[in-house]
């Protein structure tokens, strides 16, 4: 009854509802007045400063910090559904490793050994060892989704995208702010900030400080069908097998219950900024993190098109869970200790800016991840150990001849190792004792690139660019296959080792014509490629699959757009048209019936995608505005390579739709602010939406993932410096999911139910 009770009262207020501006930059809000729409300051085309996001010839959706603080966005995921045919949703299986989507480009696996066709790029660092990088928006100033190949400005594997965050730097002044937050879940998050100047206008710090602890969005329970069945391989039983009834007896199994997956989480933040002289600025940015979190923990479910599979056969269980219910014994646990330290130089110099940034990073991921869902344990990883560092530096020159030419120059080395640690235990079908798995492997990535862009302004109003960059990459293997170790967990510790190596160039164009009538008007046409590096299989247990790794892939993509603002910069309305060349795909897929999972990595083959993008805002009166997003995607598959159908309900492989891939994602904000005599009052609804898609390659029926919203709200109320927040995400608790997948059984990952709660902030400053 509360819980109605909350989401009807966030619906009433909501009718006259919410917020402060949604896609602007804070600086610019300081100088445009509040009775249009504030500018967008983006970095998406590696200008040594800013630009406005309307003059930028490229789909981007930039959010900044004072959005992710009043939308209550957690983390990207939240952030990617105000974006257009983007999904940055987590892998599901293993928290915190990202499994980001855009235009129907990206990863559908947890497999560490590949690249993500989507960069990540905190502070001008490509994250390239994804673990840990579904990255918490605490403290940042903006977040950049960059949709569509960016194969010249950010080049390193982005064939589909680029996700760029961009974290708070200080101004000199002094500041300070304090907010705290409790929630359902037992949510407890303390969000802490200071700067100032250490050195008056040469040396400014900041130090940003986030805690949050809960006790877990999923519900442990004993719920499911129990029956007693003989734990007897399939038919037809081979002569001479003793077929003994195991520990199904009817009653289930017992185990505690109640609330996991909880996180327990702390960031750190230093920041220091030194200006030694007006033409040169130093910002060291740097981070620790570390989690104590819950696991990874699936939950077994029976679809309504499902088919008896061995968990039922077998193990006599056929689950029964609630939302965001599952019954397993074994809970699991993630930890992930990181830092990194970021370096970046801007020197004004010989009439242009020359940037450099430095960075390092270093990982540490320890999980227990229970993998069936089921209260036998049956396929559990436990104690997997992984740890990655990298060293990256990226230098640029930006500089300009006469008043027509604009240019841009650079070089990019990254140098990455990982040491992981796959194990496996298997219950199996034919014995209640334990099949180990246990597969070390090593990899060190080396990428070398070197690019450039020039810019020529033939009027006023017409600009053409021309980019290109060349790309090395090289990558060494070592692995110890991933296959049975028998009955103890040392048991494989006497195979051999595989080892290969392999490196793959690329050149990837970029050209843009731009046409700019006025300072309102920007239509823009351009050809992008992107690519990304060829990938090892880690998760093999042949050497002849592991030698012959998967070669890049590439996406080339034909873009026409226009952005515009009407009526006094009261409507903002953005509208792009892509068609895109998708060649040597590389896709993973579940082996059918396979015990445990294998995944294959191939080249699967090209595929064309189209689409179009449609964005803005509108400021009706100056207290009202909405905020909307609608995007459409069609892949098709134009050949696709070692695939047999029927597959799902297609009868040819070329009839395959993309896997995690929502045909169009859809999004509208209301925002309405109330001045009051003490303050503002501030109400935000927001509603999200995803049609039916497929969550695995073969299209599934009973792994579809049906459509589905989500409609979140807030209030927000600020009297001097204080500010007084009333949140909720998906008020209606609506079940949907990462990814299902078919193992012993169907299992279920991903999605978050209905959340909601207070936050109180203070700030403190001149």
């Amino acid at each position: 009854m509360r819980i109605r009770l909350f989401s009807a009262a966030a619906l009433l207020v909501g009718a006259h509802a919410v917020s402060v501006p949604a896609f602007a930059d804070p600086e610019e809000s300081r100088t445009t007045k509040a009775a249009d729409l504030q500018e967008v300051t983006v970095y998406a085309e590696r200008k040594a400063r800013g630009q406005s996001a309307r003059d930028v010839p490229m789909s981007v959706t930039a959010i900044n910090g004072e959005l992710i603080n009043q939308a209550k966005l957690q983390s990207v995921v939240d952030v990617g559904r105000l974006a257009p045919n983007t999904q940055l949703d987590p892998v599901g299986t293993f928290p915190g490793f990202s499994n980001f989507s855009i235009r129907g480009v990206g990863n559908s696996n947890s497999t560490r050994s590949i690249d993500s066709p989507v960069n990540i790029i905190q502070d001008g660092m490509v994250i390239d060892y994804q673990a840990g990088a579904v990255l918490d928006t605490f403290d940042l100033e903006s977040v950049e989704i960059l949709r569509g190949p960016q194969g010249v400005l950010f080049g390193r594997n982005a064939s589909g995208g680029a996700v760029v965050l961009r974290s708070r730097r200080p101004t000199g002044e002094f500041n300070s702010d304090l907010s705290v937050t409790v929630g359902n879940a037992n949510e407890r998050d303390i969000n802490a900030a200071i700067e100032g100047s250490l050195v008056p206008d040469k040396i400014a710090a900041r130090v940003a400080v986030m805690t949050r602890k809960n006790d877990g969005l999923i519900e442990n329970t004993l719920k499911g069908t129990f029956v007693a069945v003989p734990n007897c391989p399939p038919p037809p039983i081979p002569p001479g097998t003793v077929c003994n009834v195991n520990n199904i007896n009817g009653q289930g199994v017992q185990h505690p219950t109640g609330r996991i997956s909880g996180v327990d989480r702390i960031i750190v933040r230093p920041t220091i900024v030194f200006t030694p002289s007006d033409d040169f600025t130093f910002t060291l940015l740097t981070q620790y993190q570390n989690y104590d979190d819950g696991g990874g923990v699936a939950r077994a479910v029976f679809p309504k098109n499902g088919v008896i599979q061995n968990q039922q056969r077998l193990w006599g269980f056929t689950p029964a869970p609630g939302k965001y219910e599952t019954n397993v014994q074994n809970v699991g646990y993630t930890k992930i200790d990181a830092w990194h330290a970021i370096g970046e130089f801007v020197w004004d110099v010989a009439g242009g800016a020359w940037t450099t940034t430095a960075a390092y990073r270093d990982l540490t991921y320890k999980a227990t991840l229970h993998v069936s869902g089921d209260p036998f344990d049956t396929l559990v990883f436990p104690n997997n150990v992984e740890k990655a560092d990298q060293s990256s530096i990226e230098t640029r020159f930006n500089g300009s001849f006469g008043e027509r030419v604009d240019y841009l120059v650079g070089a990019f080395w990254l140098d990455a190792d990982a040491d992981v640690r796959e194990r496996r235990e298997l219950r199996t079908n034919t014995s209640t004792a334990i099949t180990y798995f246990d597969s070390p492997w090593t990899q060190n990535s080396v990428s070398k690139a070197m690019f450039a862009n020039i810019d020529y302004r033939f009027t006023g109003q017409w600009t053409g660019s021309a980019g290109v960059r060349y790309t090395k990459d090289t990558k060494d293997i070592s692995l110890r296959p991933l296959v049975s170790c028998g009955p103890t967990p040392t048991g494989c510790d006497s195979l051999a080792y595989i080892n290969d190596s392999h490196d793959w160039s690329n050149v990837s164009p970029r050209v843009v014509l731009k046409y700019q009538p006025t300072p309102e008007l920007n239509f823009y046409a351009s050809f992008s490629k992107g690519y990304r590096a060829g990938n090892y299989n880690a998760r093999t247990g042949s050497a002849q699959v592991l030698r012959t790794p998967a070669n890049p892939e590439t996406n080339a993509s034909t873009e026409l757009g226009f952005k515009s603002e009407w009526l006094e910069r009261r409507l903002r309305v953005n509208l792009a048209l892509f068609n895109a060349d998708y060649k040597d795909i590389q896709r993973t897929a579940t082996v059918p019936n396979s015990v445990p999972s294998i995944s294959t990595l191939t080249n699967a083959g090209k595929a064309t995608i189209r689409g179009f993008e449609l964005d803005g805002s509108w400021l009706p009166i100056d207290s009202l505005r909405f905020d909307f997003a609608y995007g459409r995607t069609d892949a098709k598959y134009d050949e696709l390579i070692g695939v047999t159908c029927p597959c799902g309900d297609k009868a040819a492989a070329t009839d395959l739709d993309f896997d995690k891939l929502a045909p169009w994602t859809a999004n509208v904000a209301v925002t309405h602010t109330l001045a009051l005599a003490n303050g503002a009052l501030s109400t935000r609804i927001a509603y999200s939406r995803r049609p039916e898609y497929d969550t695995d390659f073969r299209n599934t029926v009973a792994l579809r993932q049906p459509a589905f919203g989500l409609l979140d709200a807030s209030v927000d109320y600020t009297t001097g410096p204080w500010s007084f927040s009333v949140f909720g995400r998906n008020l209606q608790n609506t079940e949907f999911v990462d990814i299902i997948s078919l193992g012993l059984g169907y299992q279920a990952y991903g999605g978050q139910p209905r959340t909601y709660g207070v936050t109180i902030g203070r700030s403190f400053g001149k």
